[in-house]
């Protein structure tokens, strides 16, 4: 074997090529050849080879080699050499991921048999899923359970959880292999095979591919040559981006134009365009160049779908173009609408405004001829040849002349010429005595000159005419493609010159002469067209009319209108809106389906009931329905009569539409028009305020009421009877299309019908009178209810009960045939359904629906049986169980309806039962029931949630039962539809007994605030206006408080304008028992300086002391060292014993909290929750007292499991079974818990595999559902084992699926309800809902298989220890369900929770949040107002009538304490906290968007901040090992496959997790945080960031002001330049930027000062060096003088001078805190202090007064 190239790892495959003749091991004759290449390449190696390459026998590919690891072993020798340079050349194509993904795919080898098959692998890469991360079993594990969070493991629970069984178990399920590549499977995914071996495009054959050979002796003497076949040229784009394959297409074109003009491919062109006259050039050029004898083509999407066809295997797409247009926002100049003129603004520059501007695009799209396809068989669409039948000739030339611009005329011409057109007079001539076949062929000949090259001779200039040559191959080009098209025989056309013609001509030239071509014969076929259907129409209704004369003396006929859109606004409207809308009943419109003879007895409404009931085997037409029309001829009388509402009409100008057409225009006064309805001029008065609108935005307001926001016209040629016209349509963005009418093709694309029709649209379709319209309607049919109800109870059949006029926007696919339409919902016996007429949706459209039945007599609904008919509308029988007169209730209308319908059974049950309507002012609480029970008159009342679905009961406060639905209409079904009152107001004596032992619980005296139960906090004083002097708290409720009030200090201050104190002081007390000692602690918290809570502050406080050096030395220099030694023990005792002591207790508040509230609220706690929360209480005195005492170290608090006797009991048990289980099978108990509790495994062969199906999925409409496979060879026996019944095959899975349904139902509501950002995670959810039920139910029948029941298998040597595992088996099994169904729960929360900093809304919604709580507030201030000032609520502008009686109702209630006002102090503060809370996140939010976020780079990878995401991505350039991994876990990181990355959300916190993480270090060095805020000072720094808007000029030109002083700029890299003149101004410069500065900067903030200020007043040891607060002294003097001064500073002077530094021992230490606490009480027994102030302001006072 020769040595292979140095470069092979660079080819994607390398084949070893042989000469099989002479090829030996010793003397080889081979070569290495590199793939892809070209065929001349290849013929030199066979060249060098000896072989030819034609001859497959003599060469051979014996081996393999590919720079792409691990799928060139599926090859085998004797492949074929053309398949495998075109796999070569597909496989360049694709991208390395792509690559990578084939060769896993490969490897998996469930399609790799042959290059064949690989071929089609490149093109079925999408049936493969490929984790490259994921190499074995424990990877898979982690993938799915910590990146796809697949069970939802807490954090704790991971630490000992089987990664690599779970993997292993589920690489079983998808049957997926490990590969160097990551790990693949096959998904499920369609595989389609686009590949058969020897099929290989032209250009990427290398083998010579020779023909059938002939010798030219065999052919017979004087023959021609046979012409060579026109190859197809199958166009491969190897360009993977729109624009690359659009240039692949144009080159390939032009190549095409030159090939066209060849003579046999010009005809077949021509023939092309004849089939294909409405597509463009280039699409005529590419189907001609791929598929020359191409008849219709289409999609595959469109074969599969609307013809019901599919391509056959194998077969190669015609690449063809298709606009692709898109959209961009444009800045044009403003125009006056009035005028036209620019509207000028105010700087004297014309405005501009943002248009929206439609580019032109294409995109390439792959078609299929019909050819091409198999299925369901077309309808004969081809145009009917003109052969012999003269009839057909004669209208055709009419048609013909019709068509012609100028004159046609027969006359006898001389010579040899067959006809002329004369430039001079303007007319055709044509040879007279022609055959029709001809004279038809010369006329299109003509009449393309005619169009084509007509010039004015009279002219001075005459236009560029083409010359001669060139005109008459235009004129017989546009004469054969016409005939092509109508069947004409063209044998006789002959384009041999075209070649010579067209030899010379530059491609320009040539494209635009073809594109002449096209359009003049596109245009003559379409005109022609619409001619000659319209005189075919005529002629056949001349035939008909001559076939009725020959109809026997009595006979009656049955009309009915033909199909096409054409006829519908005729088809089932009653005849008074016929007329209504303009219209007549015109006989051109109908088609005879029926006649027979017609007795002396028969009437209409006998043929009526024939018709409908028992129809004649051939009678072809539907039954008998509104708009029909019976004829009856009795002698010589004619009459016919239209199918109105209730019966018959006579309409005798469908007999005579010419005389009555001329009657009516003869008539001298002018027609009656009839008045318009009120909705109709409403309609015209709103349709009159678009009419400045563009037809764009017109469409837009109509777009808006079908729930789109854009739309555009579209045009579709009609095809039949309906050929040369054309429908108009609006097509909204959404993909549904609105009918607007139907014209000839020439009109129906003129702006001008497009506008009309436009406009008549919008007067009918625009939300607001959508709104009116169903508003109006709806009351008139619900009058109408009423007299309809009657009549069904006379006839003994059901009411209905209208519940909504709804509107048919579309949205639903399955009802999308009625888009437009107005429909009713009712409920008949409880079942909602729709009633659709098209009366109704006209009447409810027009505004015109009468209060009273309009059809006089009753009768059943056409089409309809009278034992089917079940309710009576409109005095008319209909069926709620038929399909007929009804319409596909969407998801949204049906949500309406139920709740109507809720609305309404509720409604009645209170008339009936309480005599007054129902209050649906609350949703979640419809009262149903109200009495008392018991001796103690207990007051119960009873409400619907019709928002949650459930009914519940409440037993004076105590909720004692709640009856939860899973939707609406389960609780219609299972509570509204038979509420009795008797049951709702029913309490059990379980019940009753709960209720009082909760009363008793809630009814037991609040703690005393003792110390020596818990720590009590007292208020000595406070500048804060929510805290009074003397107040007491207990410690958790102030330390709470605490943070509050300093949190909402620190807001109120930030304010714009705030005048206010910058801290609120406060002095606090708190007493307690410590160490079994009543002892006190004094302090001061200032609110605003940002300490928190009190616990905290207090925590802060004596750790700042215990560090401070300051501190240290002062004490140090004025007490001595043993003073410091009993400060630090102090503070250490401080910290480290009284700061826990107070939060242990602060703890146990909480728990007893929670305790109280679950006994206090009324929820139904079974006896061992009511037991364990009476424990907790127990729990938390015996801990106080430990507390107390001095003993930190306390039990473990009580748990709910602890009061579960049956469970410990069970705990026990199975303790118990499995000890015994581990010794039988000779193992320990934990060597049997790791082998999952099962003894060793057997022998695998005799091992019972399970059966395992491939998933299935579906997909319903909305919410995409899989569903997993349901063994139900388990099933079937579980089935056998438990019962006698025969096991249904498929019912297992078809439960199984029910329930996902009914999930996926769930999922689908909770989707509406929420954020679309969430959708993703309730599809996440549904499926793992999906994949657990599957699991459990399949364990589920394989535990009940297990062991038959004892009914089953008897009682003789029954298996009572199996049955005992198989019992505990099932609890098991019946939690895991429990937790199953829990999944559905979590689908309904989600997304309900608050706004997430993820949400790109979230300002938005926190902002419209902040609205709704400040309106709040403020009608909660004016109703509590307006209470103080009346005494009263009646009359209360702020409150509706029902607000005011249920507010009453709660005031009354004996939990609301505070009678004195509606809305208790509580409910202002909590809301306005809440307001404050919101307001923070909305800055946060906006910080957060302003805030520069930097990435960095580290050994190994990068980290980058994405804003646009708001997440910190950390990026490795390989796979990081597992201990990076835990890092990047441990600290919030997770990884994103769609990404490509690990990452949490963007925050500072998120940069000082990083801090922790070793392997994403900066290589700066660096701490991450270091690097963001670095990041952030470089951006604030920047004199940019803190320009002022000034500018400043100076000679040397003008400069922007930044806010900044000279040592900021200096740092900044700024140095001195120059001064303005007036001295003003510094100009600091970098070289390349300049900025002025203030030259004298104002007075910087001394934050040295203020600090030093804080902590001399903590000290309260102001030395006046730095203070700037006077003393009252001071303050008195500056009033003596006259100065005013404010009592605020007196307040603070006098409190100054209160706290100073407290007195010294006689031997100068420094008294202990406890002395320190006696003496302030002592102190403040004294009124020294009090009497000096209010000496200072009677001495302020009357200095004011002197003054």
């Amino acid at each position: 074997m020769s040595e292979r190239s140095a470069d092979v790892d660079e080819h994607l495959l390398e084949v070893y090529l042989i000469n099989t003749a002479r090829h030996t091991e010793e003397t080889p004759v081979a070569e290495w050849v590199s793939l892809p290449t070209d065929a001349e390449t290849m013929k030199a190696v066979f060249e060098r080879l000896g072989v030819d390459g034609s001859d497959t026998e003599q060469y051979q590919v014996s081996a393999f080699h590919s720079s792409l690891d691990g799928w060139s072993e599926a090859l085998k020798p004797g492949e074929s050499l053309d398949d495998l340079n075109y796999l070569a050349a597909l496989l360049t194509q694709r991208s390395d991921e792509e690559r990578d993904k084939f060769a896993a795919a490969a490897q998996y080898g469930d399609h790799a048999a042959s290059a064949a098959d690989l071929i089609n692998l490149t093109h079925n890469l999408d049936c493969y899923w490929l984790y490259p991360t994921v190499h074995n079993s424990d990877d898979y594990g982690h993938y799915l359970i910590d990146d796809l969070d697949e069970l939802e493991l807490p954090d704790a629970a991971k630490r000992f959880f089987d990664y690599k069984s779970y993997g292993r178990e589920a690489v079983k399920e998808d049957r997926g292999i490990f590969t160097d590549y990551g790990y693949v499977y096959n998904n499920g995914n369609d595989y389609a095979e686009w590949y058969k071996a020897n099929q290989v495009p032209q250009e990427y054959r290398l083998t010579a591919q020779p023909g059938p050979q002939r010798d030219m002796d065999e052919l017979p003497q004087g023959a021609a040559l046979p012409a060579e076949p026109i190859p197809v040229r199958p166009l491969v784009l190897t360009a993977t981006d729109t624009q690359g394959r659009i240039k692949e297409i144009t080159e390939h074109l032009e190549q095409g134009v030159q090939e066209v003009f060849e003579s046999e491919r010009y005809q077949d062109y021509l023939k092309a365009m004849s089939r294909f006259h409405n597509y463009s050039l280039n699409n005529t050029l590419l189907i001609v160049m791929q598929k020359p004898d191409a008849s219709l083509i289409a999609g595959y999407g469109k074969w599969r779908d609307e013809f019901e066809r599919h391509v056959k295997s194998g077969e190669k797409s015609i690449k063809i173009l298709a606009p692709a247009p898109y959209k961009i926002k444009k800045d044009v100049v403003k125009t006056d609408p009035d005028t036209g003129q620019p509207v000028i603004g105010a700087d004297g520059k014309p405005v501009t405004e943002q248009q929206e501007v439609t580019i032109p695009a294409f995109k390439v799209v792959s078609v299929f001829d019909v050819s091409q396809t198999e299925g369901k068989e077309l309808p004969d669409i081809a145009v009917d040849a003109l052969t012999g039948n003269v009839e057909q000739y004669e209208d055709f030339w009419r048609a013909l002349k019709l068509t012609s611009p100028v004159p046609v005329t027969l006359e006898k011409i001389d010579g040899s010429a067959h006809g002329y057109y004369d430039l001079a007079e303007k007319r055709i001539a044509i040879d007279d005595g022609m055959s029709e076949l001809q004279t038809i062929k010369t006329a299109i000949h003509e009449m393309a000159h005619a169009k084509l090259h007509d010039i004015d001779l009279n002219a001075p200039e005459q236009a560029e005419r083409p010359d001669r040559s060139t005109r008459e191959v235009q004129a017989e080009s546009v004469a054969y493609t016409v005939c092509q098209h109508f069947g004409l025989d063209t044998s006789d056309y002959s384009f041999g010159y075209v070649a010579g013609w067209s030899s010379g001509r530059d491609i320009k030239e040539l494209k635009a002469s073809l594109e002449t071509i096209r359009t003049a014969a596109s245009d003559l076929i379409s005109e022609i067209e619409g001619h000659f259907a319209e005189l075919q129409a005529q002629h056949t209704a001349e035939q008909e009319q001559a076939a009725a004369q020959d109809v026997p003396e009595n006979t009656f006929s049955i009309y009915q209108l033909k199909d096409g859109d054409a006829t519908r606004d005729l088809r089932f409207e009653p005849l008074e809106q016929v007329k209504a809308a303009g219209l007549r009943i015109d006989r051109e419109n109908y088609e005879l389906v029926y006649t027979a003879p017609l007795s002396d007895t028969d009437t209409l409404e006998d043929i009526f009931v024939r018709f409908n009931i028992d129809r004649p085997q051939d009678f072809t037409g539907h039954s008998l329905s509104m708009s029909d029309v019976i004829v009856l001829h009795r002698g010589e009388q004619e009459t016919a009569h239209y199918l109105d509402r209730g019966g018959y009409t006579e309409v005798p100008e469908f007999l005579q539409p010419e005389q009555a057409a001329q009657q009516e225009a003869q008539v001298d006064a002018p027609p009656v028009e009839r008045p318009l309805t009120e909705l109709q001029k409403q309609a015209v008065e709103i349709a009159k305020r678009y009419e400045t609108l563009s037809m764009q935005e017109k469409i837009g307001v109509i777009a808006q009421a079908f729930g789109c926001t854009s739309g555009t016209i579209e045009t579709s040629p009609c095809t039949g009877k309906w050929r040369g016209t054309s429908d108009i349509s609006i097509r909204f963005d959404n993909g549904s299309s609105l009918f607007l009418g139907n014209h000839m093709t020439r009109k129906a694309k003129t702006k001008k019908v497009q506008q009309e029709l436009v406009d008549s649209a919008l007067v009918r379709y625009n939300p607001e009178i959508i709104r009116v319209a169903k508003e109006t309607a709806y009351t008139a049919l619900k009058e109408r209810e009423l007299q309809d109800n009657a009549i069904a109870g006379e006839k003994g059949l059901k009411p209905y009960t209208l519940l909504n006029v709804e509107f048919n926007d579309g949205t639903d696919q399955q009802s999308s045939g009625y888009i437009g339409w107005y429909y009713a919902t009712l409920a008949v016996d409880g079942k909602i359904c729709t009633h659709l007429e098209t009366g109704l949706n006209h009447d409810i459209a027009s505004g015109s629906v009468s209060p009273t039945p309009t059809r006089e007599n009753y009768y059943a609904a056409g089409a309809l049986k009278e034992s089917d008919v079940d309710y009576v509308f409109n005095n008319v029988g209909f069926s709620s169980a038929s399909g007929l007169y009804s319409l596909h209730l969407s998801d949204a209308a049906r949500g309406r309806a139920e709740l109507e319908l809720a609305k309404k059974l509720i409604d009645d049950y209170c008339r009936e039962e309480f005599h007054s309507g129902a209050d649906f002012s609350d949703l979640s609480a419809v009262g149903i029931g109200h009495t008392t029970v018991t001796d103690d008159e207990i007051p119960i009342q009873a409400y619907a949630n019709l928002a949650d679905f459930r009914i519940e009961k409440y037993l004076g406060d105590v909720l004692i039962e709640s009856r939860q639905y899973e939707s609406l209409a389960a609780l219609i079904q299972g509570e509204l539809n038979d509420l009795e009152f008797g049951d709702l107001t029913y309490a059990s004596d379980e019940q009753i007994a709960m209720f009082h032992a909760q009363e008793e619980a809630s009814g037991k005296e609040a703690p005393s605030l003792d110390p020596a139960v818990q720590p009590v906090v007292t208020i000595l004083w406070s500048e804060s206006e929510k805290l009074q002097e003397g107040e007491q708290l207990p410690l958790a409720r102030a330390d709470a408080l605490f943070k509050a009030l300093d949190d909402e200090k620190r807001s109120e201050r930030e304010k714009p304008g705030y005048t206010g104190g910058w801290y609120d002081k406060t002095k606090f007390r708190i007493d307690c028992t410590f160490h079994g000692e009543r002892d006190s602690y004094e302090g001061r918290q200032d609110f605003g300086d940002g300490d928190g809570a009190l616990i905290d502050h207090i925590q802060a406080y004596h750790e700042y002391y215990a560090k401070d050096e300051n501190w240290k030395n002062f004490v140090l220099h004025n007490e001595g060292t043993e003073a410091w030694e009993k400060d630090k023990a102090k503070r250490e005792t401080l910290l480290t014993e009284f700061v826990p002591y107070m939060r242990l207790h602060c703890n146990l508040t909480e728990q007893e909290r929670t305790a109280a509230d679950m006994l206090e609220n009324g929820e139904a706690l079974t006896p061992e929750q009511t037991a364990y929360f009476h424990a907790v209480l127990a729990y938390v005195d015996a801990c106080r007292e430990k507390l107390n005492a001095g003993d930190y170290h306390l039990p473990d608090p009580p748990q709910l499991s602890d009061f579960d006797k049956e469970l410990q009991d069970y705990k026990a048990h199975a303790e118990s079974e499995i000890a015994q289980e581990a010794e039988a099978a000779g193992m320990t108990v934990e060597e049997y818990a790791a082998n999952g509790y099962e003894p060793q495994e057997q022998p695998a062969d005799v091992q019972e595999q399970p059966e395992k199906a491939p998933p299935a999925d579906t997909a319903p409409e909305q919410t995409a559902v899989r569903y997993y496979t349901i063994n139900e060879g388990a099933a079937r026996r579980a089935n056998d084992a438990n019962s006698y019944r025969d096991y249904a095959a498929g019912s297992a899975t078809a439960e199984y699926r029910q329930m996902v349904d009914q999930a996926a139902a769930i999922a689908q509501r909770q989707k509406e309800r929420v954020d679309p950002m969430y959708h993703e995670k309730i599809d996440a959810l549904l499926d793992t809902y999906a994949r657990k039920l599957a699991e459990n139910l399949n364990d589920h029948y394989a535990i009940e298989a297990h062991v038959p029941s004892i009914l089953v298998a008897g009682g003789s040597n029954f298996p009572v220890r199996k049955k005992e595992k198989q019992n505990a088996a099932r609890d098991r099994n019946m939690q895991e369900w429990q937790d199953v169904q829990g999944i559905l729960n979590k689908i309904r929360s989600t997304g309900m929770g608050g706004i997430s900093m993820d949400d790109p809304q979230a300002a938005a919604k926190l902002e419209a949040k902040l609205v709704k709580l400040e309106s709040a507030q403020e009608t909660m201030k004016a109703v509590n107002a307006y209470f103080r000032k009346n005494k009263t609520l009646e009359g209360c502008p702020s409150l509706t009538p029902e607000q005011i009686t249920k507010l009453q109702q709660e005031m009354a209630q004996s939990w609301h304490l505070d009678k004195s006002r509606p809305y208790p102090a509580y409910m202002l503060s909590n809301n306005n906290a809440e307001i404050r809370r919101i307001r923070g996140r909305i800055e946060q939010i906006r910080q957060h968007g302003d805030t520069n976020f930097a990435g960095w780079e580290f050994d190994g990878g990068r980290v980058e901040a994405n804003k646009a995401d708001n997440r910190l991505q950390v990026f490795f350039d390989g796979k990081p090992d597992e201990a990076a991994r835990d890092e990047l876990k441990a600290n919030g990181f997770r990884w994103a496959p769609s990404v490509g990355a690990w990452q949490r959300q963007l925050n500072k916190n998120a940069y000082y997790a990083a801090g922790y993480i070793s392997c994403i270090q900066p290589i700066s060095g660096e701490k991450p945080i270091d690097v963001q805020r670095s990041a952030q000072q470089q951006e604030s720094a920047a004199p940019d960031a803190h320009l002022t808007g000034k500018r400043v000029s100076t000679p040397r030109g003008s400069f922007h002001v930044a806010d900044m002083i000279r040592e900021q700029m200096e740092a900044a890299g700024y140095g001195y330049h120059h001064s303005t003149d007036d001295g003003k101004y510094l100009i600091m410069g970098n070289g390349t930027q300049a900025f002025a500065i203030a030259a004298e900067q104002r007075e910087q903030e001394n934050y040295m000062r203020t600090a030093e200020l804080s902590t001399e007043q903590n000290y309260n040891m102001i030395d006046g060096q730095i203070n700037n607060t006077p003393s009252v002294d001071e303050l008195e003097e500056k009033a003596k003088r006259g100065e005013v001064i404010s009592l605020s500073a007196l307040a603070a002077a006098v409190k100054a001078e209160d706290g100073r530094t407290p007195q010294r021992d006689p031997d100068g230490k420094k008294p202990s805190i406890r002395a320190q606490l006696k003496a302030d009480r002592a102190q403040s027994c004294k009124p020294q202090q009090r009497e000096k102030e209010q000496e200072a302001k009677r001495s302020i006072r009357q200095a004011l007064e002197m003054e």
